[in-house]
């Protein structure tokens, strides 16, 4: 192995290939740099053996992810791996465009958006486990954080919790990515699994079709650039229902609401620096919390726009 360049700088030379660096990771020490045809992680060897072993999990089971090239140790104190190159561009870039362009996802890129989606859930079948963990789902949906932040909403968070758990008792559960959206789903597959964990099945599949709901098109700092239409949206579950079906799997639409908030308290979460989209989740969520609560209509609250 050969380096000439210190971890960290714009471009690295390693094992005689040239990469640029993308990116540090925000919440640990992993560098991330982009090869010819490959992607190049650098970072403490506790961190990527597991993401590693996790990686060698999801294309065992057929996941559309990176397969993994070439693993080792990086210098004196850090390792590396090195894993094929999924595309340039995620689709959320495509579908931008189409929405800039034609007001709407262009049938071309919706029907990409939903292939590997599919392909995703096909491979999820496979990993089932008999239960979850209640911290696990407290965790990925960001419940104590929440209630730190928002202590008068504690009554309606753990409310919300006691009856979700209650319905998803003896729901299959799977591999939920928990942060899959059109970010992180790419031409050839699916990135960024870092918050994955056990889940109710169908979370993440739920929360990819309503995700543009989070956000807002017109009031805040960071704004949704992209949606899809309600012609698309019934599509994207009628699909994803049947595909259910057929591996005798429940259908997905019907446990969209109750995923919904689970995501929508996360987002709300740790957003003190977008004061704007903060105080219209906010509300959002207080409303959902209600309906769902009182056994109302919480899908339309969903689909409100902010």
């Amino acid at each position: 192995m050969r380096k000439n360049k210190m971890l960290g700088e714009e471009t690295l030379t390693f094992n005689d290939r040239r990469f640029v660096l993308i990116k540090k990771r925000y919440y640990d020490d992993v560098y991330i740099y982009k090869g010819e045809n490959e992607i190049l992680r650098i970072g403490p060897k506790s961190i990527l053996e597991k993401e590693i072993e996790f990686q060698k999990y999801l294309t065992e089971n057929d996941f559309p992810v990176a397969k993994i090239y070439e693993e080792g140790e990086f210098g004196d104190s850090l390792y590396f791996f090195s894993e094929e190159f999924l595309g340039e561009k995620p689709l959320v870039d495509l579908i931008v465009e189409d929405c800039e362009k034609l007001s709407e996802v262009s049938s071309e890129n919706f029907e990409k958006f939903l292939t590997i989606t599919e392909k995703y859930l096909r491979a999820k079948f496979k990993t089932v486990k008999k239960e979850f963990s209640v911290e696990d789902i407290r965790i990925a949906m960001h419940v104590d954080v929440a209630v730190e932040e928002f202590p008068e909403l504690k009554e309606k968070l753990e409310s919300f919790f006691g009856k979700f758990l209650f319905k998803f008792k003896d729901h299959p559960v799977t591999i939920e990515h928990n942060d899959l959206n059109a970010y992180n789903i790419l031409e050839k597959g699916v990135i960024d699994f870092e918050g994955a964990f056990f889940g109710p099945f169908g979370y993440d599949i739920c929360v990819n079709g309503l995700h543009q709901f989070g956000w807002s098109k017109t009031k805040s700092e960071r704004l949704i650039k992209y949606h899809l239409t309600p012609a698309q949206i019934d599509t994207y579950f009628s699909r994803l229902d049947a595909l259910c079906i057929e591996n005798n799997f429940p259908k997905l639409s019907p446990l969209a609401p109750d995923f919904y908030i689970g995501r929508m308290i996360y987002h709300l979460t740790r957003m003190q620096d977008f004061p704007i989209i903060r105080a219209l989740r906010y509300e959002k969520l207080n409303k959902m919390l209600d309906a769902y609560i009182s056994d109302t209509d919480v899908m339309s609250v969903i689909k409100t726009e902010m």
